[in-house]
């Protein structure tokens, strides 16, 4: 049912647009026209998407997974590891959604150079179902931590 909304949302924004509406005030309609924004690669603008969808929803934990996406393109990792641990604790969940958004915050910490919480993040992804080895063992995001042996132990 979410994903008819979701869809019938994003097929109307073009029609919205041709009625003289900038932007829907709906937060499901604000989500969609972030997504669009994030996925024609203006990042700043879905996070000014983002940010009004949850100024109509704060407990939105989708919004906050993908403005953590778009702040991560943006290589503002500090600030994508806020909004990713957000999504967690409001129980953003698909499957293997946790896993995956514990991933991107090990990326993010790894990216910082911050080796210590990147491997306790890249643990708990593991440990919530990640198995994308080989995406592991190519991501550029983790090369900070392909010299520690932890690495090794983790990613096989």
């Amino acid at each position: 049912m979410m994903l008819r909304r979701l869809v019938a949302v994003v097929l109307a924004f073009p029609l919205l647009r041709w009625l003289g509406q900038s932007e829907p005030k709906d937060g499901r309609a604000l989500l969609a026209t972030s997504y669009e924004r994030f996925q024609m690669g203006r990042y700043q603008d879905a996070i000014a998407s983002f940010d009004r969808a949850l100024a109509i929803r704060p407990r939105f934990a989708d919004a906050f997974l993908n403005r953590g996406n778009a702040l991560r393109n943006l290589k503002r990792y500090d600030e994508a590891i806020q909004f990713y641990k957000r999504s967690l604790d409001l129980g953003f969940s698909f499957p293997n959604g946790n896993a995956s958004i514990s991933y991107n915050i090990a990326c993010c910490y790894a990216r910082l150079g911050e080796k210590e919480p990147a491997f306790k993040w890249l643990k708990k992804s593991m440990d919530m179902g990640f198995r994308n080895l080989g995406e592991m063992q190519t991501d550029a995001d983790l090369e900070t931590l392909h010299d520690d042996p932890r690495f090794q132990q983790i990613a096989g």
